[in-house]
Formats: structure tokens, C-alpha cells, sequence
């Protein structure tokens, strides 16, 4: 039986994570790597970057489905719950108040700049997660080529403003990396067969 020390410390690391964690998924990235992986080792770099593949590909918010997956791992169904609840928890409350009183707020210049430089932070988080993302990720031509071909659609379509969802590039990858992987599987089975 899981006990409830556990519990509430699911509760607290993501309640804390939930609290600091400008920027939605990828803001709380590095804090989920340094909590989970760094400090508590409760999930590996491998597993990390798994889930983070994982949690893109599939409907729903980034940030809830990582904490659920490294909830459940610990404490299975409750502790999914708990780091859930911990994480959103804050971000529930600061949106509420902030919808009742939002067009007043945004009018403030100190808070209007506030807004301006916790863009300025994520943008700097979301290039260091992907920096270091990267970099665990095994360097073949085909995987960099594919990475270059999505981040140039992607660019195109935003300087374009033209009509794709960008769905369809993730599904394209998907489908041209499913398409090399059972190419790479039948060149292997040859050769072992050849051997």
C-alpha cells in the first residue's frame, strides 16, 4: 500500500511546479526534469523524453498528461489524481481571478511589462528544453532532415499565414518515421538472415 507521505508529496512538488510554472508545458519542462529526474531520479532522461513524445502526439494539455503519467508511475490511480490536481490547481485559480478582472489589469504598465518579460522567460525555457532535448536524441541524418523539413513547413505556414493545421505535419512526421522504421527493421532482418 502506497503510503500517504508519498501522496503528499506528489501534491507539494507539483503544487510548487504548478505555481512556477509560467508558460503552460513547456515553461514547467525544465521544473518537471529538475523535480523528477534531478532531485527524486523517480523517471529516467529516456522515460522523460518518452512521455514528452508521447504526451505531444496524443488530444489534451501537455502539462496535466506528464504530471499524470509520472503520478501514476508512483502512486498508480490516486497519485495521477494527486500530481493532476496539484499541477492545475494553481493555474485554475489564477485564471479565474485573473478573467474577472483581466481588461482592467492588462491597462497597468507595470503589469502590462510583467506580461512582456514572462513571454521573454518561456521563450528562453522553451529553447533550453528543446536544446537539451536534442541533445539526448540520436544524431541520423534522416531524424535531422525531418526536424528541418517540419521547423521550415512550420515557419512557412506562419510567414504565409496560410491554412494548414499543423496537425497534419506532426501526422506526416509520424507517418514518414513509422515508414523508416519498418524500412530499418526489414534491412536488419536481411542482413541477419544474409549472416
Amino acid at each position: 500500500m502506497i503510503n500517504k507521505r508519498l501522496y503528499l508529496e506528489l501534491f507539494g512538488i507539483f503544487l510548487k511546479i504548478g505555481i512556477f510554472g509560467f508558460g503552460g508545458a513547456y515553461g514547467i519542462i525544465p521544473l518537471i526534469e529538475n523535480e523528477c529526474i534531478e532531485k527524486r531520479k523517480w523517471i529516467t532522461r529516456d522515460e522523460f523524453i518518452n512521455i514528452i513524445a508521447i504526451s505531444e502526439s496524443t488530444p489534451g494539455p501537455l502539462a496535466v498528461k506528464i504530471t499524470a503519467f509520472i503520478g501514476y508511475q508512483q502512486a498508480k490511480l490516486i497519485g495521477a489524481f494527486i500530481a493532476t490536481l496539484g499541477v492545475a490547481m494553481p493555474a485554475f485559480i489564477l485564471i479565474y481571478f485573473i478573467s474577472l478582472y483581466f481588461t482592467n489589469l492588462i491597462e497597468i504598465p507595470v503589469i502590462n511589462s510583467a506580461f512582456k518579460g514572462i513571454r521573454i522567460g518561456i521563450s528562453v525555457l522553451i529553447i533550453s528544453v528543446s536544446y537539451k532535448m536534442f541533445g539526448l536524441l540520436p544524431k541520423k541524418a534522416f531524424s535531422i532532415v525531418l526536424m528541418i523539413c517540419a521547423f521550415l513547413s512550420l515557419l512557412l505556414i506562419n510567414l504565409y499565414s496560410i491554412n494548414f493545421s499543423t496537425i497534419y505535419i506532426i501526422l506526416i512526421s509520424a507517418m514518414i518515421g513509422y515508414i523508416s522504421f519498418i524500412i530499418q527493421n526489414f534491412k536488419d532482418r536481411r542482413k541477419n538472415d544474409i549472416s
